[in-house]
């Protein structure tokens, strides 16, 4: 599997055999070809040996996402890149950092890649997702799939038809820069969108800031079972806003200095996602979170 674009393709042929007239001549050349190709093999491995052995910067946000990434640096989506650096050869340096950082790093080319990102239309302007054969973005080569609940007072009239809200006459709380945010605000609907944690999302319609918040993952949904702050007071709806799969998106700066590299980090996130091994830990990890 080619992990990398060459600079330069050197051809090496079998030595030409010169009439036993010319040995004399071929005795004299020798030398001057070995001067003169030697140096272009040692550029070549050079070249090989430099690719090859760049690391990669990869930035994931710097609040936990059980169970997939945590600041500890465990979590199952870290495993499974560790899991494909091994198949692959490659060196990984992860940076924890907020998450518009994260956008913004990739968008410069500051970082190569960014942990779990939705596909949104403004996000590919700078940044390439995994394609299938028909040049779509492939959800099997996703890192995870995740919803987007809705939370509400126990005692609102809220409700979500899985198209439109009913009985809504305030704000909705999302994370600052997450793709909830873009999607509320298509809709026309109010977003402040300041908070940066599943926590402070809550506490906002705790104290009436806002009338319904949407949250990624399962975090908020443990805090609304557990937490006494929030336990009894909010609810989660039934139906969630949006349900999708995140991705491991790469710089188009990046992406253009090596596209067979990072096509085959894709591949091999797919092949892992689909292991009996990945599917037992991802199961295991999520009733570990879950679990009173």
């Amino acid at each position: 599997m080619q992990l990398f674009s060459p600079l330069v393709s050197l051809s090496i042929q079998a030595p030409t055999r010169f009439p036993a007239a010319t040995h004399s001549a071929q005795t004299l050349l020798s030398p001057v070809l070995n001067w003169f190709f030697r140096p272009l093999l040692l550029l070549g491995v050079l070249l090989f040996t430099t690719v090859q052995a760049a690391q990669l910067r990869i930035c994931y946000e710097d609040i936990d996402q059980p169970p997939w990434t945590y600041l500890d640096g465990q979590g199952v989506t870290l495993d499974l890149l560790r899991k494909v650096a091994n198949e692959l050869g490659e060196e990984f340096q992860f940076f924890i950092k907020p998450w518009k950082r994260c956008l913004g790093e990739v968008k410069l080319g500051i970082v190569d890649a960014v942990v779990g990102a939705v596909e949104l239309p403004e996000r590919r302007v700078y940044s390439e997702y995994p394609k299938d054969a028909n040049g779509k973005t492939n959800p099997s080569a996703s890192l995870w799939h995740d919803d987007f609940n809705i939370f509400v007072l126990e005692q609102s009239t809220v409700e979500w038809d899985g198209q439109q809200f009913h009985q809504l006459n305030g704000q909705i709380a999302a994370q600052a820069g997450y793709s909830s945010v873009t999607w509320l605000k298509d809709q026309g609907l109010p977003v402040t969108s300041e908070s940066k944690s599943a926590e402070e999302v809550l506490r906002l319609i705790n104290i009436g800031v806002a009338e319904a918040g949407v949250i990624q993952g399962a975090e908020a949904v443990k805090l609304v079972q557990t937490d006494l702050r929030f336990k009894g007071k909010i609810r989660v709806l039934a139906r969630p806003y949006r349900s999708e799969p995140l991705y491991f998106i790469v710089s188009k700066l990046s992406y253009a200095k090596a596209p067979a590299r990072f096509d085959a980090i894709w591949q091999s996130i797919a092949r892992q996602r689909q292991s009996p091994e990945y599917r037992a830990a991802e199961t295991k990890a999520r009733k570990a979170f879950l679990r009173p």
